[in-house]
């Protein structure tokens, strides 16, 4: 049986460099053929500083088609546009309010497909960037693994080896989206500085289908993540809903019941 043959080059740093910041790639498999699904796996090593922003665009060649971007398990949990594909490029673009620091803290999964023989690698575009955690948005010096793969032809009667994902699998799904946290931030770059709400959740079963969100005593509106909030004044209470493809949901309410507890004292005594 022919083989794939992938091999991972390094592009390395000078060992110890200030401000500086890897991404890297891993693949699922490095025995494939045309017509199989493989996961390629990104990750950010800060390199001993402080992220708090990323904006991403790993490029790949014609012979790949590119299924999902899975963004469960991320230590990115602010996304400023939705993770997404073009026909030569994935972008990813979000970040971390406080900071993120580590070696190997997982971005995205992509579920790709190889559909053409022939030799390719996955890069990494220059526009991309990966920004410090030091309130001047100053970007670290990016290194990069480039994955250099060969696909081979499919053997007659081979089938192709494909995933099981929930998309596939027609069972039904009875539990609630994953708890999750809601995030109260400010940042000069996003909605002018005004005060936005984060969230983010998976669900194993069907997939988030879609958020609502509720200030006060308002009606549940769809909201993406971040959000610009109606209040500035922060004062209302917020609940975000997370549906997913079932109908199941779970609310998540901001603040917490104790700090809600300390405001209906303070309005008694006002």
């Amino acid at each position: 049986m022919k083989k794939i043959i992938i091999l991972a080059i390094f592009i390395l740093g000078l060992s110890g460099h200030a401000q500086a910041a890897q991404i890297s790639l891993e693949v699922s498999n490095t025995k494939i053929s045309v017509g199989d699904e493989f996961l390629i796996k990104i990750f950010l090593d800060t390199e001993n500083e402080e992220i708090n922003a990323i904006d991403l665009g790993i490029l790949y060649p014609a012979l790949l088609n590119l299924q999902k971007i899975s963004k469960s398990e991320s230590g990115i949990k602010l996304w400023v546009n939705e993770p997404n594909f073009t026909k030569e490029a994935i972008f990813l673009g979000g970040g971390v309010p406080g900071g993120i620091k580590g070696q190997h803290i997982l971005i995205a999964t992509i579920q790709a497909q190889a559909n053409a023989v022939g030799d390719g690698a996955l890069g990494l575009s220059p526009a991309s960037r990966v920004l410090l955690n030091d309130g001047q948005g100053t970007e670290a010096q990016l290194t990069f693994n480039n994955i250099v793969f060969t696909v081979l032809p499919q053997k007659k009667n081979q089938k192709p080896e494909i995933f099981e994902t929930p998309s596939r699998i027609l069972t039904k799904d009875y539990s609630k989206p994953r708890s999750f946290e809601i995030t109260i931030s400010n940042d000069a770059d996003i909605f002018g500085g005004k005060s936005f709400v984060s969230f983010f959740t998976n669900d194993l079963g069907s997939g988030i289908d879609h958020y609502e969100i509720k200030e006060g005593d308002g009606d549940y509106k769809i909201a993406r993540s971040p959000y610009l909030l109606s209040d500035q004044e922060l004062h209302s209470v917020i609940k975000i809903k997370a549906v997913d493809g079932s109908g199941n949901h779970r609310v998540v309410t901001y603040p917490g019941v104790f700090k809600r507890l300390m405001w209906w004292i303070s309005s008694i005594f006002k």
